[in-house]
């Protein structure tokens, strides 16, 4: 077909449109929806152009699956396709719905490469370095960064920028494979087990704690990891006793893939401190399918 795979949008933000190739026409289709009290109207739409900094730029990833929640290395391969002396960036900038931790290192053509770490945050980073011109075209640009993805099909999406352009659109990695007799591969990451339940994990510290208010283990700290929910649910930590009461509910919110971490005090849904003893925690994450728990033991001791 002549035509792209439809890219939907809505909001304010703006929408880069990704193609395979030079188009000679655009398609836009708009909807619109009225209520009793008011009726749409549509006044403009503003289209921004501007030529690629690269003729061609495509990547992977590796390694293509990883234990979930672990802190793992991955890199980044991109090949860029320079043909003109105006084509050529000096900015990638990588993000995720997972969490990157840091960027280890840079090289081209498998040599180390200088870089400047411009920004970084658990679903984005940024690098600068020296500009890849013509001169370098096909040569390989290998970025080395620490992360933990949280479900199946984690996608790493990039895009490369000319610091001297800065009014130019951000040109797009293409998933492409750099060994020209592999397959196609997604810039995507899996999980290695195809068994991972919602709740990977689910820890304590310290298990025995005195929250008598002079300052040591006071405090419980619980940390815990959800994989594979592609949306948010309702998420709640409880604490009970023995007899199944439920004495207080630390936390009730609503959570999708990742990391967490919450704390308790040692006191009941009144702010009573409980007595000494042994206590359930009770983590549940209510999907679609079914509910899923995972308890621990906490002793409270003075």
């Amino acid at each position: 077909t002549p035509w792209s795979p439809p890219q939907p949008a809505s909001g304010p933000d703006p929408l880069t449109i990704q193609t395979n190739g030079l188009r000679r026409f655009i398609q836009v289709q708009a909807i619109l929806h009225s209520i009793p009290q008011a009726a749409p109207r549509l006044d403009y739409i503003q289209f921004s152009v501007s030529a690629p900094v690269t003729e061609r730029i495509i990547g992977n990833i590796s390694p293509a699956a990883v234990e979930a929640s672990k802190a793992s290395l991955f890199t980044y391969t991109l090949k860029p396709t320079i043909v003109s002396a105006a084509q050529g960036f000096d900015r990638f900038v990588v993000e995720t719905p997972g969490q990157l931790l840091d960027v280890e290192g840079v090289r081209l053509g498998g040599e180390p490469l200088e870089f400047s770490l411009l920004y970084l945050d658990e679903n984005q980073f940024e690098i600068a370095f020296p500009r890849i011109d013509r001169q370098l075209t096909e040569e390989l640009l290998e970025v080395e960064f620490c992360a933990r993805i949280f479900r199946f099909g984690t996608a790493f999406t990039g895009h490369i920028t000319d610091s001297a352009r800065p009014s130019a659109i951000a040109q797009p990695v293409e998933p492409g494979n750099i060994d020209p007799l592999g397959a196609r591969q997604p810039l995507k990451v899996d999980l290695l087990s195809a068994r991972q339940t919602t709740l990977h994990t689910l820890d304590i510290s310290p298990p025995v704690f005195t929250p008598n208010g002079d300052g040591i283990n006071d405090i419980a700290n619980i940390t815990y990891t959800l994989v594979n929910l592609n949306a948010i649910a309702p998420v709640t930590l409880n604490v009970y006793d023995l007899s199944g009461r439920r004495l207080c509910s630390i936390l009730r919110t609503v959570q999708t893939s990742g990391h967490f971490t919450s704390a308790w005090d040692g006191r009941d849904t009144q702010g009573n401190r409980l007595p000494p003893g042994l206590y359930i925690l009770e983590l549940s994450v209510q999907t679609d399918q079914n509910a899923h728990q995972q308890r621990r033991s906490i002793s409270v001791v003075y």
